[in-house]
């Protein structure tokens, strides 16, 4: 995030432009590491509590507590009251959750981001098994200008830590009015001013304490551990410690769960194996990362959007280095790029992402697959425009499937060996079957004696030999065009 990337939410944009950045790079992470740690300066703070709930936010339901193990926010107002002396944009919020906090008597749920998380997530507890942790610096008092001059920085304790007992007066003790001479150090009489005006705008009043942007008294949530860090201020300055000075990650990075050596990344050796061969020859090029264990709660109907935004982060950042690119998709991995490169709404998520692409090379996808598995399919539970129009046209499956789903809309299929095409006496990679490997209008390529998977004494897609034979359907990499 840039400060450019700010400005719509001064015009009224709520946040779902942050969420999704935060909801691909936490995602990555977990997919290699499994549960991570969360830390969020200002209002990161606040935002990645509405990543954690599960209540539905612009019509998108996150619900990450369970990739998160601890969250540390860093001079975050989670309790402000959002008083800002120029006003505040109303947002336009939408939901369930939106609408009983109306019933409920709190009409401003509805045009603020900040008050839709203390409503729907007001405390530790509401945030699930996640350990949080709310860090503030006690740099400034705020001070009218025309009042006796700003004081120094106060703290709470010797370690700055508290007991988490509350946020009353006494567990902010000052240590006294510094003198003129120390001004220059802590801060100056406007320092001081603009401090006042900002803890004003955040809890009502300005005489108060806190890293010269958030007042302590609203940097927490009930039930979180509370740290405060004498001396911390907001945002870097000269002369002063702010969050990211290594002696204060010294301090508030002791909350965070010891790093156990570094997880394997859970990407399958084989793809490892593909993109070394790609790389060789001259592309940038990357897997998104994806182990076996990733693809499990589809087996209990999950759709595919966590896969997607995995997708769409890598291949955001190939496009953002080299313009368009390549998407290779080996299996499954084929029909869904269609869904990230189609323009419907996909549970709420439009991608759109086919500027970014100049080729999509799939590699063994059965694109064509009717899904008669032996054991019958979990029913995924889908909803959009799109949706409602198939219903409308008497398809309802594309309720249930992604992959009818974009049969629907684009139309394509996937699925696994030979129960894709109702036949099993055909010929195929051994899991997916010639007839359903193409779409209409698209390039075939049909490569004696591959397999859909590494055998011994076989050859398979990601086999030097192989990859030479299909790689002469990519444009020659021009400056490391990325793929």
């Amino acid at each position: 995030m840039g400060v450019t990337d700010w400005l719509p939410v001064l015009s009224g944009s709520s946040f779902d432009l942050y969420l999704r950045r935060l909801d691909a790079v936490a995602g990555e992470l977990h997919a290699r590491h499994g549960r991570i740690a969360l830390v969020g300066h200002s209002a990161g703070g606040w935002i990645a509590r509405i990543l954690l709930g599960s209540e539905l936010y612009q019509g998108v339901r996150y619900g990450r507590s369970e990739w998160v193990h601890t969250l540390l926010t860093l001079g975050t107002p989670h309790q402000s009251v959002e008083a800002y002396p120029l006003g505040k944009p109303s947002e336009k919020l939408w939901g369930p959750a939106v609408d009983r906090a109306e019933a409920a008597g709190r009409p401003g749920v509805r045009g603020s981001s900040l008050q839709f998380a203390n409503f729907c997530y007001p405390d530790a507890a509401s945030l699930g098994d996640v350990r949080v942790v709310t860090a503030c610096g006690n740099a400034i008092t705020g001070r009218p200008l025309w009042g006796a001059g700003s004081r120094g920085s106060s703290s709470s304790s010797s370690d700055g830590s508290s007991d988490g007992s509350g946020l009353g007066s006494s567990s902010y003790a000052s240590l006294g009015s510094l003198e003129d001479a120390c001004m220059e150090r802590q801060g100056s009489r406007w320092d001081a001013y603009v401090a006042y005006e900002g803890y004003k705008s955040g809890c009502g009043r300005g005489d108060v304490d806190g890293d010269y942007v958030t007042p302590l008294c609203i940097s927490t949530l009930p039930g979180a551990q509370q740290l405060v860090l004498p001396d911390v201020w907001h945002i870097p300055r000269r002369n002063h410690l702010w969050y990211g000075d290594a002696p204060v990650v010294d301090k508030w990075s002791q909350y965070l769960p010891q790093p156990q050596p570094q997880a394997a990344e859970r990407i399958s050796r084989h793809y490892t194996g593909i993109v070394k061969e790609l790389r060789s020859r001259g592309f940038d090029a990357e897997v998104v990362p994806m182990g076996i264990a990733d693809w499990l709660p589809v087996l209990s109907g999950s759709s595919f959007d966590w896969y997607l935004r995995r997708l769409d982060a890598v291949a955001g950042e190939l496009y953002a280095r080299h313009g368009r690119i390549a998407l290779v998709g080996h299996s499954a991995g084929g029909w869904i790029a269609r869904l990230l490169l189609g323009g419907e709404l996909y549970r709420g998520v439009r991608y759109g992402r086919s500027e970014w692409v100049h080729t999509l090379l799939t590699l063994g996808t059965p694109h064509q697959s009717v899904e008669a598995h032996p054991l019958g399919k979990r029913t995924e539970q889908l909803w959009g425009p799109a949706v409602d129009r198939a219903e409308a046209a008497v398809q309802s499956c594309v309720l249930r499937s992604s992959l009818q789903f974009a049969n629907f809309c684009y139309p394509d299929a996937a699925s696994l060996g030979d129960s894709g095409c109702g036949r099993g006496d055909v010929d195929g990679d051994y899991m997916t079957p010639l007839c359903i490997f193409s779409l209409p209008g698209a390039e075939e390529l049909v490569l004696p004696g591959v397999w859909h998977i590494p055998r011994r004494h076989h050859v398979w897609y990601g086999d030097a030999p192989v990859v030479n034979k299909w790689l002469q359907y990519l444009p020659v990499p021009q400056a490391q065009a990325a793929v």
